[in-house]
């Protein structure tokens, strides 16, 4: 009977000491083998750019060329009356230093086309910007709008403004939105050239090849001359097929 205990408790004493070693000590000496990074498809697009407001400060816009930005987006306007507060100094030097410049504005669901498309005009110089017009549309601080308005009618607004817009700069607008809005409210609508914020994402694979021109696929860059992170894009195209659009 004794033997029998002392060889229970041997075994007890074993097994403890082994779920004890595999726990603390054998990850210590053999760290397991980090996840084989997924390789994002953005690093095979070679025309890469940024997107700036306010938000990044007063940039040194000499050591953003020298480190080899081919466009910029601009934040001009917001709704009815704002407009970014950097955007006229941002204008002027990126154009000083002749990297290709676009403006977007930031729509807002409770104004009308006609008010958001005066305050971008009257900002926006059509001489001085290289790029499409940009409609910023996403549910980021208008999301309790959207529940309490029509949607057809949103959408309807959103088309007049791109009709204005493209008539006024004679280039047809983007759209810029994210994945869960362009699914909810404008797949199969009103562009066929979208902007698209992804961070996560191998590939785009839920447009066809030909509809995204430009994508976003990071909030936290570093670029040398920007004082803080910085969005990160990359061009579905050659640099001649960007100053083309």
């Amino acid at each position: 009977m004794k033997h029998t205990k002392a060889i229970i408790f041997i075994t007890f004493v074993a097994a403890l000491s082994l779920i004890l070693y595999f726990v603390f000590i054998h990850p210590r000496i053999f760290p397991p083998k980090p996840p084989v990074p997924v390789k994002r498809e953005i690093y095979k697009y070679k025309v890469r750019g940024i997107d700036v407001s306010h938000h990044q400060g007063s940039i040194d816009w000499s050591k953003v060329k020298q480190h080899g930005v081919d466009f910029v987006f601009l934040k001009a306007t917001e709704g009815e009356y704002h407009v970014d507060t950097r955007f006229a100094d941002n204008l002027r030097q990126a154009r000083a230093h002749k990297i290709p410049v676009g403006a977007y504005h930031y729509y807002r669901f409770n104004r009308s086309a006609l008010v958001q498309w005066a305050n971008y005009k009257k900002i926006v110089p059509r001489h001085l910007i290289d790029l499409p017009p940009v409609i910023d549309v996403e549910y980021h601080s208008n999301e309790d709008l959207l529940e309490r308005s029509n949607k057809a009618r949103f959408l309807e607004e959103l088309k007049l403004l791109q009709l204005l817009l493209e008539n006024h700069y004679g280039k047809k607008p983007i759209i810029y939105t994210d994945g869960r809005f362009y699914e909810d409210l404008l797949e199969g609508t009103v562009t066929d050239r979208f902007w698209m914020s992804d961070m996560r994402s191998v590939n785009l694979g839920y447009l066809d090849s030909s509809q995204w021109v430009f994508w976003q696929y990071s909030m936290r860059g570093k670029i040398p001359g920007i004082p803080t992170e910085v969005d990160l894009n990359v061009f579905n195209g050659d640099l001649q097929q960007l100053l083309q659009l």
